[in-house]
């Protein structure tokens, strides 16, 4: 496997992104995690990629902008709970690996949505 997956999470105040990699720190063991605290910086890294926003800043119209006009594929509100965090990125993880580079995902596993990784690769063997 020669693909190198990234984890990026971007935030303009430090301690709220020190806070959100801390929490991602499971996805260590098969994926990159990096930081930026601006678009121009995360701009720098980005590569083809799945969009969650998780902010406290935006009003419900913000929000909707952001979801209907920004492409993103998940939301969620500060302050976030540990797990629906880490649920969030394995399901973003899951049906980005699954849609992208399904002959390789059974290699995340332990991170991925298992029922669901399983289902595909029943449902459509790889190596047909």
């Amino acid at each position: 496997m020669n693909k190198h997956y990234l984890i990026l999470c971007v935030d303009d105040e430090r301690e709220v992104l020190d806070a959100v990699i801390h929490d991602l720190a499971p996805f260590r063991s098969h994926f990159e995690l990096e930081a930026a605290e601006s678009v121009d910086e995360a701009r720098a890294t980005t590569r083809a990629s799945r969009k969650l926003l998780l902010t406290g800043q935006a009003g419900l119209e913000a929000t909707v902008e952001a979801v209907n006009r920004g492409g993103l594929h998940y939301y969620l509100a500060k302050p976030w709970k540990l797990e629906t965090l880490q649920e969030a990125v394995r399901e973003q993880l899951t049906d980005y690996l699954l849609a992208e580079d399904g002959e390789n995902a059974f290699h995340y596993a332990p991170l991925l949505n298992q029922a669901r990784l399983f289902a595909a690769i029943h449902d459509h063997p790889f190596d047909e």
